[in-house]
């Protein structure tokens, strides 16, 4: 059974992940909670040490700081955990004893054309974006996959939601809420994203690569779709504008071309309808 371990693991993605993957591999989670070693991501000897335990097959990166006002507020603080953790565990894959692959997980945020794009096309408009494209930067620099992705799905995390689980919520509590029909985006769902997970691991192919649903919509259109499928009041959801709510800037269109992807690992990335039913 190849072995696995896990940074970050009392994120909502990390649990996620563990859970449809316990069964396949032997996982160490790694992190300040819910651990099966407890590591200070500043303590890159510890980190080396773990490594050095056991001959693992891949490493997971979940850790990251993805609030985009926090990001914005403090820059160095995203800078530490975006940039400087992902050095940190890189400097400790390189000086491990066994040969580690990287699977490190990057944001769509970086994209911000009209349209679908495709991985050479990014554009950054906040620091939430850039910290983490700086991020990728350090993963390169080893044995890695890199997932430019937006995901969603039922959290197993009691104070961490998704997009999806604050809609569905929101309306069982006949909650009006703001969804924004001037934002795009292509996500998946967790299942299908730790599916794609178990394959990397598998075939250990390295490079960047965008995941997303097969096309795109609005957050506003995302957030009917969901409602119409667990039967929801939709006319709960009130159609706005993002500059009327949002203090920092966000991308418009987040849609990401998955073609090299789709080619790569030969996997056929599923339509949102499908991926709601996910949830």
């Amino acid at each position: 059974m190849k072995k696995i371990i896990i940074l970050g693991s009392s994120g909502f993605l990390s649990q996620n992940l563990y859970l449809y993957l316990n069964n396949k591999f032997e996982i160490t989670m790694v992190g300040r909670k819910k651990f099966d070693i407890k590591l200070d991501y500043n303590n890159k000897s510890e980190l080396i040490k773990i490594l050095n335990r056991k001959k693992y097959d891949a490493l997971i990166n979940c850790v990251g700081l993805a609030n985009v006002e926090k990001c914005e507020k403090n820059k160095n603080l995203a800078y530490k955990v975006n940039v400087e953790f992902t050095k940190n565990i890189v400097d400790a894959i390189k000086s491990s004893k066994h040969s580690v692959h990287l699977i490190h997980f990057s944001t769509d945020h970086i994209y911000s054309k009209k349209g679908y794009s495709n991985e050479n096309e990014f554009n950054i408009i906040n620091n939430y974006a850039e910290t983490k494209l700086l991020g990728e930067v350090y993963a390169s620099k080893i044995k890695s996959t890199i997932l430019r992705t937006n995901f969603f799905g039922k959290s197993k995390h009691k104070y961490k939601k998704s997009l999806s689980d604050w809609i569905v919520e929101s309306l069982k509590m006949e909650k009006k809420i703001y969804v924004f029909k001037d934002i795009y985006f292509n996500p998946i769902s967790l299942l299908t994203l730790s599916k794609i997970i178990d394959i990397i691991i598998n075939k250990k192919i390295k490079g960047i690569f965008n995941i997303g649903s097969k096309e795109g919509l609005s957050k506003s259109k995302f957030a009917y779709k969901v409602a119409k499928y667990h039967n929801l009041n939709h006319k709960l959801l009130i159609k706005e504008n993002s500059n009327n709510f949002l203090k920092v800037a966000r991308p418009k269109d987040m849609r990401m071309d998955c073609e090299k992807f789709k080619k790569m690992f030969k996997f056929n990335l599923p339509s949102i309808d499908d991926e709601i039913i996910n949830t």
